[in-house]
């Protein structure tokens, strides 16, 4: 929406003759308010993706795991996850924030899990040794494939 604006101001502004100056503070206003809305709706929707992604790395730091990959989680909970294909980077980066990096992605049940020292990135795999040291403090993921339901008990993950 926001972009919108950037572009119509311009294209109004090469038309003076059709606008009125007084009208453009306004219109700039309503621009904006409708941009507010609709970061204020999503907002909803992103803290309950975070919240999600923080529960799994939470179970992860109670398992004592490093690198999961998720069997068979339901429908409505990969509704909250939005983007699966970027998991993987975002909880590596989210975990490492926190000093304890992990990482974690979803997983089909005949997926082969990626080789120990080995980072499943969101479109490959990489060496773990082509990672960051100073900000992944030497992270050498050891993926365990598990099933959704074992990991998080369904009653529990909402």
């Amino acid at each position: 929406m926001i972009l919108s604006y950037f572009v119509a101001m311009p294209l109004m502004f090469a038309r003076e003759k059709f606008i009125n100056y007084k009208v453009i503070p306004y219109l700039a206003f309503f621009y904006m308010l409708i941009w507010v809305h609709n970061v204020g709706k999503a907002q909803d929707k992103f803290e309950e993706r975070l919240y999600f992604l923080d529960k799994i790395l939470n179970a992860m730091e109670e398992k004592n795991l490093n690198a999961v990959a998720l069997v068979g989680v339901p429908p409505q909970y990969l509704q909250k996850v939005i983007m699966d294909w970027g998991l993987p980077v975002e909880s590596l980066l989210r975990s490492s924030a926190a000093g304890k990096p992990k990482s974690f992605y979803l997983s089909s049940d005949e997926e082969n899990l990626p080789t120990h020292g080995v980072f499943r990135s969101c479109f490959d795999s990489i060496p773990a040794d082509g990672l960051n040291t100073f900000y992944f403090r030497g992270y050498r993921p050891d993926y365990v494939k598990t099933g959704f339901g074992q990991f998080i008990p369904f009653s529990d993950s909402q």
